[in-house]
């Protein structure tokens, strides 16, 4: 069944009449557009009659609050996840005489619905009409029609006033091999909506598993007429990181004509379920443990480390982390884990005007909430992160010599847990904060998931085994300075470890790598910026002993540095340790890169 791609500002003039808006969130000035996306939490009943269904009046109340929310801050537009609200709360937006529910002209509400009876849906659409909205049943009269409908509902105002209602059902059904709910009885939609015709950027959604639909949704049509797209992808969603469901994002980054596209993502949050309604059995309830809710935006220049560091701190503080998706070039900015509301102001994929307006930041935060008593959502200062490090680390809060993992904030975190991890990049921090293969972190310094989790305790195993390494004396004998005296730190973005004695100057980069050739390439590479990092160091009291013919005191007033990457030797158990000392006063380097056997 072949899908179209239709524009609304056609399908209005078609249906209704010259009365299509333009929408904010398509033109060009400003050069941002804002975004409500809220990460709610549920507890669902499905079956393939129904589909999946929120019975909660609280949560109810929670989602009419969202869209007071969205307008009162007069958001550009506001998605939420698949299945989420309920055709009652489309009932008391279009019979709103407070106006504090019906969005401002330029506005759109992006809202996915819970699932809904056929026949009930088309009473609620007559329902609609008679309340005095215009509904477009074009994407119902075209569909494959079955037991229950998915709709994602836009909500917006035509410039005569009135309220459009505009339904886009999904077109591929997601995976149900057992035939509990989708595979059995959802209808299956032939309509994808676009918004912004011949306007600067256009805004698009497809539903969940409309992402396997390779056929009929690809980069052809997504992209044809505009390459400036803000593509929305709401979803209720076990799996959002597998790879067969993110081929379709990758294939559009992939190609340049991408290059400036937004793809926003929206999941539940951890600890949702779907419980079946006649046969409510471990084997058939789902969970939502990983919501991984994403904004995507690519930055080929890959100049985002220190450019953003600012923003990076403000939007952790509320509940939105970061990584670098060095495969497609992608600035991932995601949710945590837990429920969680952003109000964001998002860079459009195109601005229009002077060049030095343009804003430097992409995705910032600029309230996040919280959902009180489930019924209301109550604005917050910053969000408490899931942050055990203490449970895992082998380091007692008390222990002043090594607890400074526990002390830094995030950022400083991150670089320290680079040196310590042995990245092999020249800003230590990237190492932490990539995400590799199939969209896993590689950070230690918060929980984000339980997909992230097994490579984060990894990592915190080989930290662990680098922190009992130093606290056995067992550094190689040219850092005799550091042996027994030596605590954490971070000095000059690079030195983790340095002397406790103020007499004594020494500094040192420590790692430990598992695998011994790795562990080789990474102490050549930190022996080149140890050595860098001590004729910066050093050359200024080198300078001035040299001016003063006092050249016999430098040994006594420069800072030692030293570079140890410990490893296990390939087939044994045995730790060893890049470079390798060499005794011989007469060697041109006493630290040449081979090895030094340390158990």
């Amino acid at each position: 069944m072949n899908v179209e791609f239709k524009y609304v500002e056609d399908i209005i003039l078609d249906k209704i009449g010259p009365v299509c808006p333009e929408f904010d969130v398509c033109n060009g000035n400003p050069y941002v557009f804002t975004l409500l996306r809220p990460q709610f939490f549920a507890t669902f009943e499905y079956d393939e009659t129904n589909g999946p269904v929120i019975y909660d009046e609280a949560f109810e109340q929670l989602c009419e609050d969202l869209i007071k929310k969205a307008k009162y801050e007069n958001v550009d537009v506001l998605i939420t996840p698949e299945y989420c609200i309920p055709l009652d709360i489309i009932t008391k937006i279009i019979s709103d005489t407070s106006e504090s529910l019906k969005p401002n002209l330029g506005k759109i509400w992006c809202l996915c619905c819970q699932g809904t009876k056929y026949d009930s849906f088309l009473q609620y659409l007559d329902k609609f009409e008679e309340l005095g909205a215009k509904v477009i049943r074009y994407a119902v009269e075209t569909a494959t029609l079955k037991n229950f409908i998915n709709a994602l509902i836009y909500v917006f105002r035509l410039t005569d006033g009135r309220i459009c209602i505009l339904p886009q059902l999904k077109t591929q059904i997601m995976a149900d091999r057992d035939l509990l709910c989708e595979g059995m009885g959802m209808s299956v939609g032939r309509v994808v909506y676009k918004f912004g015709k011949e306007r600067p950027n256009q805004l698009c959604t497809i539903i969940c598993a409309d992402a396997l639909n390779f056929r009929n949704i690809s980069l052809s049509n997504i992209n044809s007429g505009n390459e400036n797209i803000i593509l929305l992808h709401p979803q209720l969603n076990e799996k959002p990181r597998n790879s067969t469901f993110c081929r379709l994002k990758y294939n559009l980054y992939d190609s340049t004509e991408c290059d400036s596209m937004i793809y926003i993502t929206v999941n539940w949050a951890y600890g949702t379920k779907l419980i079946h309604r006649n046969n409510p059995q471990p084997d058939t309830t789902l969970s939502i443990i990983n919501p991984w809710s994403c904004i995507y935006v690519k930055d080929i220049n890959n100049q985002w480390l220190e450019q953003q560091r600012c923003l990076r701190n403000h939007n952790f503080s509320k509940g939105l982390g970061f990584g670098y998706f060095n495969r497609c070039k992608l600035k991932i900015w995601y949710c945590l884990k837990n429920e969680i509301i952003h109000l964001l102001t998002i860079k459009k994929p195109k601005g229009i005007g002077p060049s030095v307006a343009q804003p430097k930041q992409d995705v910032t935060v600029n309230k996040v909430y919280e959902a009180k008593d489930r019924r209301y959502l109550i604005e917050k200062d910053y969000i408490r992160k899931d942050n055990n490090l203490r449970e895992l680390l082998d380091i007692r809060e008390d222990e002043i010599d090594y607890n400074f993992p526990l002390r830094a904030d995030k950022e400083n975190r991150d670089i320290f847990f680079g040196v310590c991890l042995g990245y092999l990049e020249k800003d230590l921090e990237k190492g932490q904060l990539a995400i590799v293969d199939n969209e896993v972190c590689n950070i230690v310094s918060i929980h984000i998931d339980d997909e992230c989790e097994e490579q984060r305790l990894k990592l915190i195993n080989h930290f662990n085994i680098l922190v009992n390494l130093l606290k056995a004396g067992k550094l190689p004998p040219y850092m005799k300075e550091l042996v027994r005296s030596h605590m954490f730190s971070l000095e000059d973005c690079i030195f983790n470890l340095v002397s406790k004695d103020n007499n004594v100057r020494a500094k040192a980069i420590v790692s430990y790598v598992p695998y011994e050739p790795d562990a080789k390439k990474v102490s050549s590479k930190m022996k080149e910026e140890e050595k860098n990092k001590n004729a910066e160091l050093n050359k200024d009291i080198i300078y001035e002993l040299i001016s003063e013919e006092r050249e016999n005191e430098i040994r006594k007033f420069i800072t030692n540095t030293y570079v140890c990457v410990f490893t296990q030797k390939r087939g044994t158990t045995q730790i060893i340790s890049y470079p390798e000392y060499k005794p011989e006063i007469t060697s041109s380097d006493r630290v040449p890169d081979g090895t030094s056997i340390m158990r």
